[in-house]
């Protein structure tokens, strides 16, 4: 299997860019009309601390890869993890709730030594939506099972 690299698909970038540049203008706008108006004060800081979370969600997913060749399997998000084919000892798809009632899948790899850890893509779910989720995942296990794991499963 050659070397095959997942990135966050153009739609969830494109979405997240979205929710900060407009997070961004509302803050920046609202703040500068409203300026003696504490209703607008108050809107333009609800919206600057969205554009906080936002813009830096953004910028970090611009980075984050997942990367599988004959090694093993390599994710960065936030900071790196790697693990090799023959010290993966599972790899699952974790279906989550969210807090408005929305579901959230990952995939997460188990270590037969160490801290489970999710991969940064793929991602389905809430802002992140990803129509291919279970093609990407397909891809994942396809590696995997090259080097000896089995079929991922769905788990809570």
């Amino acid at each position: 299997m050659p070397d095959t690299t997942l990135r966050a698909t153009p739609a969830q970038m494109r979405i997240l860019m979205i929710a900060a540049l407009v997070s961004t203008g509302v803050a920046v706008i609202v703040g500068c009309a409203g300026r003696s108006n504490s209703t607008a004060v108050a809107c333009a800081a609800v919206a600057g601390l969205f554009a906080v979370v936002f813009l830096p969600v953004w910028l970090v997913y611009l980075a984050a890869y997942v990367r599988l060749d004959e090694l093993g399997v390599t994710s960065r998000v936030f900071r790196r993890y790697s693990c090799e084919w023959g010290d993966v000892s599972n790899i699952r798809v974790r279906e989550s709730v969210t807090s408005r009632g929305g579901r959230l899948y990952t995939v997460r790899v188990q270590p037969r030594t160490g801290q489970e850890f999710a991969l940064a893509v793929p991602v389905d779910g809430g802002m992140m939506r990803d129509r291919q989720f279970r093609a990407r995942v397909g891809v994942i296990e396809t590696a995997w099972r090259l080097h000896g794991g089995r079929e991922i499963a769905v788990t809570r």
